[in-house]
């Protein structure tokens, strides 16, 4: 696999194993002591639930490589490729 690129499942299991941990490590009293005294707040947990929530909330980006030609040259041989035969299917 070529440097910093990820599959599909490692980019998926990320955000699970990522609030996992977090959770675990909240859950600990020791590391929240340890963290308390090198200076985390209340703020900085608070900041932190924010941004793996945006996170989250990011939509996948969609590679430009999805619209083949082949995939053009399908859809340009369907005769219902404007949709309008899904629609009259829909609205009968």
């Amino acid at each position: 696999m070529a440097e910093g690129k990820y599959s599909s499942q490692v980019l998926e299991e990320t955000a699970p194993r990522a609030a996992k941990l977090l959770n675990a490590i909240g859950a600990e009293p020791v590391i929240c002591t340890l963290m308390a005294q090198a200076g985390m707040t209340d703020d900085d947990i608070a900041e932190g639930g924010k941004l793996l929530l945006a996170c989250w909330a990011q939509p996948p980006s969609v590679a430009s490589n999805h619209d083949t030609p082949e995939a053009k040259l399908q859809r340009a041989g369907r005769p219902d490729a404007s949709g309008r035969a899904a629609m009259a299917a829909i609205t009968w």
